[in-house]
């Protein structure tokens, strides 16, 4: 069953101005949250990530945006997520460089994913050898009113004591899956690894927001 809306075009229109990025702090700690939390929207669309970083012809901003569709529907009931390529995008300016929302994305996610939110972001900077690194901007926007319900902009350092504890945390988590059954030597040396091991860490804290 899909949730219909119109979009209110006014609200939209007073966006503009809303893509000032949040503070540079990583979390000490990220609990995890039951999986199977219900949230308020029926459908929930991943636009790939611009990618700004200096590996952009890697594909790293794709792989991100997989991976964070991926654990958000891990972490979701009754929730679709579904990934949104750029190149499908009517308007691909990016709003991380301009600072204003292109409204017709906003809409056209709405009317053609039948997404009642959605999430964009950016993959700013990334160091993919031993002990990667990463910095990630995004923000969950309600498609509907334009409304940030949830934004963010953080580093990811592997070679930091705290991120070191997550990582064998998420590894003895996921001992059984591709994602933690070769322990967290693999996520210290795969720039992919460690991007899926992002992505773990921010979904709960997005579903948990909402």
């Amino acid at each position: 069953m899909r949730r219909e809306r119109t979009t209110p075009r006014l609200a939209l229109l007073a966006i503009a101005g809303f893509w000032l990025v949040g503070c540079n702090v990583l979390p000490l700690g990220t609990p995890r949250k039951p999986p199977g939390r219900v949230i308020p929207y029926r459908r929930v669309a991943v636009v790939e990530f611009f990618d700004h970083s200096r590996y952009s012809s890697y594909g790293y901003g794709e792989d991100f945006s997989r991976a964070l569709a991926e654990k958000l529907a891990d972490e979701t009931a009754a929730t679709d997520v579904v990934l949104v390529p750029l190149a499908s995008l009517r308007d691909e300016h990016d709003p991380f460089v301009s600072g204003k929302m292109p409204l017709a994305v906003l809409v056209q996610v709405r009317e053609e994913c039948k997404a009642d939110a959605m999430i964009m972001g950016s993959l700013d900077q990334i160091n993919p050898y031993r002990t990667p690194s990463v910095q990630i901007s995004l923000k969950f926007i309600d498609t509907a009113t334009g409304r940030v319900l949830f934004s963010l902009s953080e580093q990811w350092d592997a070679g930091q004591k705290p991120v070191q504890r997550m990582m064998d945390a998420y590894c003895r988590r996921n001992h059984v899956s591709e994602d933690g059954r070769y322990g967290p030597d693999l996520v210290l040396n795969s720039p992919r690894y460690f991007l899926r091991f992002v992505a773990d860490q921010m979904a709960p804290r997005i579903i948990s927001s909402l």
